[in-house]
């Protein structure tokens, strides 16, 4: 409880831990140095100010990502006034280099301007500059440029460090974007090409259910017209009127469950079904590819609705294996079950590679099809290779 406690209070707090942490470590470094453990090498001067001082220091290194030059210039001040402390024997502290190698990374992480980029590796320069000319002045030293140059190019590369930072955050941050702008670009194209998809289905499931009602139309005239000379003949035509009409009410629960977004006119045309898939095999192998044809179990007549959409399932599994499987052959499978009709497209082409991912916009609006008669659609790469989309579609009407 105590872990997960502090990772989420961490997690909640992650940039002041990341900005205040390392300034509270160089805090207690320095406050232990000047008031502990004063040896050689240590903060010089009086004890209040230099406490005072690294104090200032922290805060302007805690603020380091909001004001990256004040921090800095803050930084740069405390150590020159150290180095005009130090004896001539001594150099400036370790906590004031990690200091200035701190406040030099914030300048590259933090800022954007070039200016500051500029002056986060030319000004830590100074302070070895400075401190030359001190031991020059007070000491009568010579110019130590040994000394110089290590300082200058650890800050400089302490700056660099944090500019690569930064630029690799914000690339990072693009691709972010761009994924999820592509992202948001998938989805809105698959949400149309369902929503296209489902009002072309309403037109058709349109055409299927007009055709019922005339078909119920023509049976219930003929009924009337030989309920006395020919009883017998006119029950055979009501219980064709009663089941077509089971079928036509099963089509409109599922019309009325399609969002209808087309304004134009219906097509009236008679809707194909499982008994032109040999004319549509037939045009698929005069356009060059070689398809085979395969029926299983005992062929029967479906549920218009039902009908249709085996037959676009087929029409869309070879339109893909024409689109992408190259110089292939291609097998249909019809399969006649009890209470439903199993489909299969395969293909020997070039698999999956060649293929959509299972999610393109044809196989978006197969699916939409058969889940409105509570069938299943599965495609993806056959195991000897090619591509095969399956479907199963249940032909029992519902109640």
């Amino acid at each position: 409880m105590i872990t997960r406690w502090a990772k989420r209070l961490i997690g909640e707090h992650a940039q002041a831990v990341v900005d205040w942490a390392p300034a509270i470590g160089l805090l207690l470094f320095t406050q232990i140095s000047i008031w502990l453990h004063p040896t050689t090498g240590d903060v010089p001067g009086p004890k209040p100010l230099a406490s005072a001082l690294y104090l200032l220091m922290a805060i302007g290194l805690a603020y380091r990502r909001k004001a990256p030059l004040a921090a800095l210039l803050l930084t740069l001040a405390v150590s020159g006034w150290e180095i005009l402390r130090l004896p001539e024997s001594e150099q400036g502290s370790f906590a004031a280099f990690l200091a200035l190698c701190l406040a030099t990374y914030g300048v590259g992480a933090y800022s954007g301007s070039g200016v500051f980029l500029a002056a986060g590796l030319l000004l830590p320069a100074a302070v070895p500059i400075s401190d030359s000319i001190h031991r020059a002045i007070a000491f009568d030293a010579g110019w130590a440029l040994s000394e110089i140059l290590p300082f200058w190019i650890w800050s400089a590369v302490f700056c660099l460090i944090g500019r690569g930072v930064r630029n690799r955050h914000i690339m990072v941050g693009m691709l972010g974007e761009r994924a999820d702008r592509l992202e948001r670009g998938r989805e809105d194209k698959a949400r149309a090409s369902v929503a296209e998809e489902r009002a072309r289905i309403a037109r058709e499931l349109h055409d299927v259910v007009a055709h019922g009602v005339s078909v119920m139309v023509v049976q219930a005239g003929a009924a009337r017209r030989v309920m006395k000379s020919d009883p017998g003949q006119a029950e055979i035509s009501l219980l064709a009127v009663e089941a077509t009409g089971r079928q036509s009410l099963a089509e409109m629960r599922r019309l009325l469950g399609v969002l209808r977004t087309d304004p134009h006119a219906l097509d009236l045309a008679p809707q194909p079904g499982l008994g032109q898939v040999d004319d549509l095999v037939e045009k698929i192998r005069e356009a060059g590819l070689t398809v085979e044809l395969r029926s299983e179990g005992v062929s029967r007549p479906l549920p218009a609705g039902a009908d249709l959409v085996a037959f676009r399932v087929i029409q869309e599994g070879l339109t893909n294996v024409m689109k992408h499987a190259g110089d292939a052959r291609a097998t249909v499978t019809i399969g006649y079950r009890e209470n439903r009709v199993d489909l299969e497209v395969r293909d020997d082409g070039h698999g999956v590679k060649s293929h959509s991912d299972g999610r393109g916009h044809g196989l978006f609006g197969m699916r939409e099809r058969v889940s409105l008669y509570g069938g299943s659609v599965d495609a993806g790469p056959g195991p000897t290779g090619g591509f095969v989309v399956t479907a199963s579609i249940p032909t029992v009407a519902g109640p």
